[in-house]
């Protein structure tokens, strides 16, 4: 007796193993097509001066989110002698309870990819807790960006697409709240 079946050759993990796959590459796919479509400036680099330094804040719902979908841009960016990077989390990602672990798991991840520690922050707002039937408002999203963007002196943001590269509807809140601040 087989607890999987197999089909011409393939068993039923690899069927799986490929049907995973092959949903990545379409999150991929979607990603790069919804990332064409819209790209927002927070303020012109009108400068001729090529040491001006780039002050980027990557805006994220969740800690992980900056593994999951950022980790090429943010390698790019901190090796750019111009660019300070900062990460702002709009969670701490409890919707599991593992909130503080997924904190201390963000700083640890971050030094990994050589951004200060003070250059990170994790917001604990009660109107921004993780979960999908959780809504966040666009005002309160802009509202943490807005500090940060003036605390650290930003001029660039990098955040999640329309889509929320998944889905997410916090991720998509995280997008809609970046663009109401922008706007």
């Amino acid at each position: 007796f087989n607890m999987f079946p197999s089909f011409e050759g393939f068993s039923f993990l690899d069927i799986i193993f490929a049907s995973l796959v092959f949903l990545n590459v379409y999150l991929l796919v979607i990603s790069i097509i919804a990332t064409k479509k819209k790209s927002y400036k927070v303020k012109p680099n009108i400068s001729n001066n090529p040491n001006q330094v780039d002050n980027i804040l990557l805006v994220i719902a969740h800690p992980d989110d900056e593994s999951m979908f950022f980790v090429p841009t943010i390698r790019t960016l901190v090796e750019e002698p111009t660019s300070n990077v900062h990460i702002l989390c709009l969670s701490t990602g409890n919707f599991d309870g593992l909130g503080s672990v997924r904190t201390e798991e963000l700083y640890k991840c971050a030094k990994v990819l050589k951004i200060k520690k003070n250059h990170v922050k994790v917001v604990d707002d009660s109107k921004l807790q993780d979960g999908k039937n959780n809504s966040w408002l666009k005002r309160d999203v802009a509202k943490q960006v807005s500090s940060y963007v003036n605390l650290w002196s930003i001029n660039k943001i990098i955040t999640f697409d329309d889509y929320g590269v998944s889905g997410h509807e916090n991720h998509t809140d995280t997008s809609r709240g970046v663009v109401y601040f922008y706007e």
